[in-house]
């Protein structure tokens, strides 16, 4: 039942992303993102690569991200910043959304 209430919520937070472009870059930006929790440093990640990312707050509970400075592509400061966390991320390049989750709690 909780699954299925997700992937409505997945599936709606997604149908709304699509009307945003949020194409990934693949130009170096300035990145300055603390390490912290991972609902908080996410949007701070969002707001400094230019892009919307698509997560469930509870899904990441306790979870914490590593910190990110300096210029790199976002793809590469996204991956820096969730690793040793268990969190993944997909990047649909057809409708350029981008879900960060972690897979185990699904």
């Amino acid at each position: 039942m909780v699954y299925r209430i997700f992937v409505s919520l997945t599936s709606l937070l997604a149908i709304s992303l699509l009307s945003v472009s949020c194409q990934i870059k693949e130009e170096r930006l300035e990145f300055d993102v603390k390490a912290g929790k991972a609902s908080e440093t996410l949007k701070l990640f969002s707001v400094q690569a230019g892009i919307n990312i698509l997560f469930s707050e509870n899904d990441l509970q306790g979870i914490e991200t590593q910190k990110i400075s300096g210029k790199m592509t976002p793809e590469m400061a996204l991956e820096k910043m969730i690793s040793d966390s268990g969190l993944i991320f997909h990047h649909d390049k057809d409708s350029q959304a981008i879900a960060v989750y972690y897979p185990s709690r699904n």
